[in-house]
């Protein structure tokens, strides 16, 4: 059973890893708050966080300019690095 689980956990990374070079293939980019985005992907994790007995802290940038980006493509590279 162990071992179905891992080969099970390693077909969904592969397959999130086709679908994220697919989008990244299709970005619409539009005017993004980083800041705003940021925070979305933290509080989405917040119940993990705790949960694994983590904390993360942000402290948004006062003066940061709106970028040019996908929006849920940059949120699940932030998730990425937060996970």
């Amino acid at each position: 059973m162990s071992i179905i689980q891992h080969f099970v956990f390693h077909m969904e990374e592969q397959l999130e890893n086709i679908h994220t070079i697919t989008a990244l293939a299709n970005l619409t980019l539009r005017p993004c708050d980083l800041n705003a985005v940021t925070l979305s992907v933290i509080a989405e994790d917040a119940v993990k966080s705790r949960q694994h007995q983590r904390q993360v802290i942000f402290q948004p940038a006062t003066e940061l300019p709106m970028i040019r980006a996908d929006a849920q493509e940059l949120g699940r590279a932030i998730k990425h690095l937060v996970i």
